[in-house]
């Protein structure tokens, strides 16, 4: 037993190792966005510094020695503000966000101590791919003994290769990558039923975006009310707490002010609740379906999905069914604190990313309910989203799309460069033969005795 443990502990590490490896190969060289600039200059900042002031008294750039450089941080448009204590300059980004990016920053101050003038990329996409693989290896452990092992191969591959989490989490230092490790981390908690875990894990995610705040409260509370366990909900609830308390102890560190403003990064969706909601069926439909930035259109597998989900929704375990509906929660405030216009600056479906994570363990555990055509219309839609993906993530491109609503990233990269769209195709082709192989039916004569045996074992009654 001891030697299977150890083997198959190695075949995860490898795995993980694979799947690092081309998310690091494939990230994004240069700022593409505002966003990823401002994250990544305030991680570099406190890795050469120990401080995050972005200028010096007599103003201009702050470098590690604390002179003043020729440039303006202003060149790269970052978010700023200005800590009231001293009215010193510096980033408004979330505190996981810039907190994840800076051990990889310090590397490189020693490794290369000429990096101390000039910020780069590179760091903070390394962090990217590490956290993205790391979010598909704990999503893949959450559902790892509920499904039999082909089933895990594909999800692991679908989620891996063809979602955003290749184009956009690997690519880049969003703040997606902290909240969508601290939900998969949940689920991973939820399935071995550690609830100090899941309320770790979910304190690293509202570090991230502090709404994902409202997952770790459903998930904790929901499976509590469920088992009649009130236990669950404080097990979940003190670490999360305490990790929530830290972001205010950040926030008056980075702006000199107490309160949710200053703890989700000096501005965001927290200065909007006293505002007018922007929920209505239009905005929602843009998270979902506009043809730029919408859920279905970027992984139109969930559609597929639904009937089976519905044919399997009481055998699946209580806790994926309220993350589930948890991450469905999620996207409606999302919404309501988000007009919808689509984004600029990366490829693909950016803010339906954590509603994407929450639901994949319960789609996991219905895949046994999909039925011949649904398993074909699987495979198709898989391959649609790898012919989406691919070429904004080995491609280091980002379109500014002028209206979601008519304009979709592979759209206008075909305007540009047909190139892409045969590396699109291709890509398409080859998941399509992986998948086939993974999912379809065997030869009469070639069934593996092991996978049978794996599949009578998952779906065995408990002995009584």
């Amino acid at each position: 037993m001891t030697t299977l443990l150890r083997r198959e502990r190695a075949v995860w590490a490898l795995c993980w190792l694979l799947l690092a490896t081309t998310y690091g190969l494939t990230i994004s060289t240069s700022w593409r966005s505002v966003d990823i600039a401002s994250a990544e200059v305030a991680s570099w900042q406190i890795a050469h510094t120990g401080a995050p002031w972005l200028d010096n008294p007599e103003g201009g750039r702050r470098t590690a020695d604390g002179t003043a450089s020729a440039g303006e941080w202003s060149e790269l448009g970052l978010f700023w503000t200005y800590n009231e204590h001293n009215g010193r300059a510096v980033v408004r980004r979330t505190p996981g966000v810039i907190a994840a990016g800076v051990p990889a920053y310090w590397i490189q101050a020693r490794l290369a101590p000429d990096s101390a003038s000039t910020p780069s990329a590179v760091p903070g996409g390394l962090t990217a791919a590490l956290l993205a693989a790391t979010t598909v290896l704990l999503v893949l452990l959450s559902v790892r003994d509920l499904v039999p092992r082909r089933a895990l191969v594909a999800v692991g591959l679908t989620l891996a290769l063809a979602t955003p989490y290749w184009s956009l989490l690997a690519d880049a230092l969003w703040t997606h990558g902290v909240t969508t490790l601290g939900i998969a981390g949940m689920a991973w908690g939820a399935r071995r039923e550690r609830w100090w875990l899941v309320g770790l894990f979910g304190g690293i995610g509202l570090w991230g975006r502090l709404h994902v705040a409202l997952i770790v409260a459903l998930l904790g509370l929901g499976v509590a009310l469920w088992r009649r366990r009130p236990a669950i909900a404080v097990q979940v609830g003190i670490p999360s707490v305490a990790l929530l308390t830290l972001t205010f102890v950040w926030g008056h560190w980075m702006y000199g002010a107490w309160g949710l403003n200053a703890a989700t990064g000096g501005y965001g969706g927290v200065d909007r609740l006293g505002e007018r909601s922007t929920l209505g069926i239009a905005n929602v439909l843009g998270y979902l379906v506009s043809p730029g930035a919408g859920l279905f259109v970027w992984t139109p597998v969930l559609l597929v999905l639904i009937a089976p989900v519905a044919r399997g929704w009481r055998a699946t375990p209580d806790w994926a069914r309220v993350l589930a509906g948890a991450g469905a929660a999620y996207l409606l405030v999302q919404a309501a604190l988000n007009q919808f216009h689509g984004g600029t600056g990366f490829w693909g479906n950016r803010l339906g990313l954590e509603t994407l994570t929450c639901l994949v363990p319960l789609l996991a555990c219905c895949l046994h309910e999909v039925r011949p055509v649904e398993r074909l219309l699987s495979v198709v839609a898989v391959c649609c989203q790898s012919a989406l993906v691919f070429p904004g993530a080995v491609y280091d491109i980002a379109y500014s799309r002028g209206f979601a609503w008519r304009e979709n990233d592979l759209y206008l990269a075909a305007r540009d460069q047909l190139a892409l769209i045969a590396a699109a195709a291709g890509a398409g082709a080859l998941l399509a033969l992986v998948l086939a192989r993974i999912l379809g039916q065997r030869p009469v004569g070639t069934d593996s005795a092991l996978e049978a045996a794996e599949s009578a074992q998952l779906s065995a009654e408990p002995a009584t």
